[in-house]
């Protein structure tokens, strides 16, 4: 097998990427942005959870290209992170699963665990 065909695992088992874009997701955090919050304790205030824990989730997305970080404790919105903006349809369609909305208790809702 060559390099080229072996697979990155790590890559692949990768968990805490997509649980933090679920958890920023649910918490609407690229909305609150997009209305003004860009300091971390703004933020945190707002969508109503721990600032320390949103830091690490927003930290590793920035790592990932989700979200800016212009200083320590702001965060803005990049292409990425404007996909994630909720969207505001004329008429809701109940046909769509809701940001948070979980999905056959399959898994424990991610924003409560940073949640105050």
């Amino acid at each position: 097998m060559t390099d080229r065909q072996a697979a990155d695992l790590a890559a692949l088992a990768d968990l805490c990427t997509p649980w933090c874009v679920h958890v920023v997701a649910t918490l609407r955090i690229a909305d609150l942005i997009a209305a003004g919050a860009t300091d971390l304790t703004d933020l945190a205030a707002r969508a109503g959870c721990d600032a320390g824990s949103l830091d690490r989730v927003l930290r590793h997305l920035v790592s990932g290209g989700v979200f800016e970080q212009a200083a320590p404790g702001r965060f803005g919105l990049n292409e990425a992170a404007e996909a994630g903006r909720t969207p505001r349809p004329a008429a809701p369609d109940r046909r769509m699963p809701q940001p948070g909305r979980r999905r056959a208790g399959a898994q424990p809702p991610a924003a409560g665990t940073i949640r105050q």
